[in-house]
């Protein structure tokens, strides 16, 4: 009798670079979520990535990958947000990503927790984020799962510029 052993590779998180603008381009036209994406030629959106990869400061950013040895499985982005109230900045989690193939794997806590770690070496004195009601996430309760709140006195306001 011949046993097979399952191989589980173990995703990698660390900082973005402008090298991963070609697999971040696919991975974020997998996700199927924007429609801006679309109207981009793949070269094109490699090129919008890696620019915008080039010129996020360290200081107001944090742009963290996770990736097995063949592909980027998640993505996650932080914006450090000065407030002359508080200790430490905010962090702002704009975006946290995983490939649907993916998804209940840990990578999102994975991520989630590099976020919080730097968030902490940072001096935050918390994280906030917005997760759509329609989202698998938030169905799921992910974020509650990991200790964030909703602020029932807070309202969300959005103004288009587009």
């Amino acid at each position: 009798m011949t046993c097979y052993r399952a191989v589980v590779t173990v995703p990698t998180v660390r900082a973005a670079t402008p090298n991963d603008a070609p697999a971040l381009a696919v991975f974020l036209r997998s996700l199927e979520l924007f429609k801006s994406l679309e109207t981009l030629t793949p070269q094109a959106l490699t090129q919008e990535l890696e620019r915008k990869l080039k010129a996020a400061s360290p200081s107001s950013h944090t742009l963290l990958v996770a990736s097995d040895k063949t592909e980027i499985i998640g993505y996650a982005g932080v914006h450090w947000l000065p407030a002359l109230f508080q200790p430490g900045p905010d962090g702002y989690l704009s975006e946290l990503f995983v490939s649907a193939a993916r998804r209940g794997q840990g990578i999102g806590s994975r991520l989630l927790r590099a976020v919080e770690l730097e968030a902490r070496h940072r001096g935050c004195p918390h994280l906030t984020l917005v997760n759509l009601k329609n989202r698998e996430s938030y169905r799921r309760g992910f974020y509650a799962a990991h200790g964030f709140s909703e602020q029932p006195e807070a309202a969300r306001f959005v103004k288009s510029l587009l």
